[in-house]
């Protein structure tokens, strides 16, 4: 019997090293290894771009990528180094902006020909069983939608990562009226037309509404760890991810008042965003850095705390490293703003907000911990997916 054919749309798909390729990555790796053929449409990588993490070359040799060569013009229009005279942008915005039907802001918006081709051509070279998109960018749903629309016997997953998707206009300030009625418009047509939604985030879901017999499905987020990996601890803390907007307050606090409670901690900062972290360079017991790559695993296996930071638009949300950051068995030291996320780890005993560290009553958690850690693995979230699309591998 032939095996099943899962069709992915996901922009960043690896070797793209961004994030938006993660989750997406991981459920595919998992099919594979249960014999499913996986192909992969996906933004074309730039030649001297860093290689992902998430996948190892030997996993994605496995999978038929299909790139799409495009960038965003619409996007392109706010860089200076755009060739076109500073007039001919100006009405090339406003063109956009006010005569376009949708949101040219979304990276897919322009290829949609170019993406629907490239479907029709992987399903005349072997049978969609399903099309299983990840957004965002969220017209990649759209365009899955579109081609559904004329293949009836094809299922049609959408997931959406993004928290954005509840915020006001999608978290594009700037979008017009125009824009949010079109995006409106494909958030429907897409509701229509597929046969599961998922979300790692219950509010997303709630912003499809429908009348169709279209299931929704919430699938928190997941690590790929096969073990838990506790290590000695050492009086450093770390943090690897992104310094949200609004939050560099917050770190310069936070490192203030360390500094005067004990002068032996060393916080150790991984992120692409060390320009917002300008004001404690210098600080004696902060060690600010651009990445590191693999090598973090090493430093969460063996530092004290494993700090936890969110903005205040992802305040509530449960994000992947979160549980991935489980495997390492550590007490979370949140740096934010108060959110469910804060309350979580603080009424679980899974850590402190930095203000209370040193708290003599506080007891670690573990058992929560390594339950909440099984119950994230990718095989499980993978499984559960396939098991909704009566695939048995």
């Amino acid at each position: 019997m032939a095996s099943a054919h899962i069709l992915v749309l996901n922009w960043h798909f690896p070797p793209h090293e961004g994030i938006g390729g993660r989750r997406t990555a991981l459920l595919a790796e998992q099919w594979i290894s249960k014999g499913i053929d996986v192909t992969v449409i996906a933004k074309k990588p730039h030649p001297n771009g860093k290689k992902s993490d998430w996948i190892d070359d030997s996993v994605l040799n496995q999978i038929h990528l299909v790139y799409i060569d495009h960038e965003n013009p619409y996007n392109a229009l706010f860089f200076k180094s755009d060739s076109r005279s500073k007039w001919l942008r100006i009405w090339k915005k406003f063109y956009y902006n006010f005569f376009a039907v949708g949101n040219p802001i979304d990276q897919t918006f322009f290829c949609g020909p170019e993406i629907t081709k490239a479907i029709e051509a992987v399903h005349a070279q072997k049978k969609i069983d399903w099309i299983f998109t990840s957004g965002a960018p969220f017209y990649l749903a759209y365009w899955a939608s579109l081609f559904k629309a004329k293949n009836h016997d094809i299922r049609l997953w959408c997931d959406f990562r993004d928290p954005w998707l509840n915020a006001v206009n999608y978290g594009m300030l700037h979008l017009s009226a125009p824009q949010r009625k079109g995006d409106d418009a494909v958030r429907d047509f897409v509701t229509h037309y597929a046969d599961f939604i998922s979300a790692p985030y219950p509010e997303i879901l709630e912003e499809f509404e429908s009348d169709d017999p279209i299931e929704k499905i919430h699938i928190p987020h997941f690590h790929s760890h096969k073990q838990l990996k506790e290590g000695r601890s050492n009086h450093h803390w770390v943090y690897a991810g992104e310094i949200y907007e609004h939050t560099a307050p917050l770190w310069e606090k936070a490192i203030a008042q360390l500094e005067l409670k004990s002068s032996a901690i060393q916080v150790e900062i991984y992120t692409q965003h060390t320009d917002r972290l300008a004001s404690i360079a210098t600080s004696p017991i902060a060690l600010i850095s651009s990445g590191i790559g693999k090598s973090i695993e090493e430093k969460l296996a063996s530092c004290e705390h494993i700090i936890i930071s969110l903005g205040e638009h992802n305040k509530d949300f449960f994000t992947t490293k979160f549980f991935d950051h489980l495997t390492y068995q550590k007490p979370y030291l949140y740096i934010g703003p108060e959110g469910k996320v804060s309350r979580f780890i603080t009424e679980n005993k899974l850590g402190l907000r930095w203000e209370d560290f040193g708290d003599p009553s506080f007891e670690y958690n573990s058992a929560l911990s390594s339950e909440l850690w099984e119950q994230h693995k990718a095989e499980k979230m993978a499984g559960l997916i396939l098991e909704k699309m009566q695939i048995h591998a």
